[in-house]
């Protein structure tokens, strides 16, 4: 699989997040369980981490560094966007 491939995932996985993140569910009836949202935080997160270093050449400097960075920053911005846009979700520092 080459790196099209990982890139057009990537983009795929980024509006599955935005979409999940700033549509808003009736939660009424569904059971949760406390602290299942970072865990669900997490593994979103952390696929799309996986995916675009698949996606990103191997002879960038600080690759790791920039993908984080980039991830960590589009984390901000979504959570931004819940606190600002959204009436039924609620922006998180955690």
């Amino acid at each position: 699989m080459g790196r099209k491939y990982f890139i057009i995932l990537s983009l795929i996985w980024v509006v599955i997040i935005t979409v999940l993140s700033l549509v808003s569910f009736n939660t009424s009836k569904i059971v949760t369980i406390q602290d299942t949202d970072k865990f669900v935080h997490f593994a979103f997160y952390f696929v799309l981490t996986l995916l675009v270093l698949k996606s990103v050449k191997d002879k960038l400097k600080c690759k790791y560094l920039i993908v984080i960075t980039i991830i960590f920053i589009y984390g901000i911005i979504i959570e931004v966007l819940q606190e600002r846009f959204t009436f039924t979700r609620k922006g998180d520092i955690y």
